[in-house]
């Protein structure tokens, strides 16, 4: 039988603790080129705390990259006959 105060205890459990911020800033500072995920994953947190960890403690913003490609001189040309 689970306890009525299990719950409300697990709740309180700090994440967002000191250690694990720096746990994190030294991570992306020796890894700077790591995906979340996989950082997440390596720290054994949860990618949710990971993100707020990243970015209401640290203040850094994960993205993706996105490539795209390069347009030449024909290119212009088709986009303006598409429209």
């Amino acid at each position: 039988m689970i306890d009525d105060n299990y719950k409300r205890t697990s709740c309180l459990m700090k994440v967002r603790s000191d250690a694990n911020i720096e746990r994190v800033y030294t991570y992306f500072a020796q890894n700077p080129r790591d995906k979340t995920p996989q950082a997440a994953d390596a720290l054994g947190l949860s990618r949710m705390y990971f993100l707020r960890i990243i970015h209401k403690d640290i203040q850094m913003i994960s993205y993706k990259i996105q490539f795209k490609q390069k347009l030449i001189g024909f290119d212009n040309q088709c986009r303006i006959d598409l429209l």
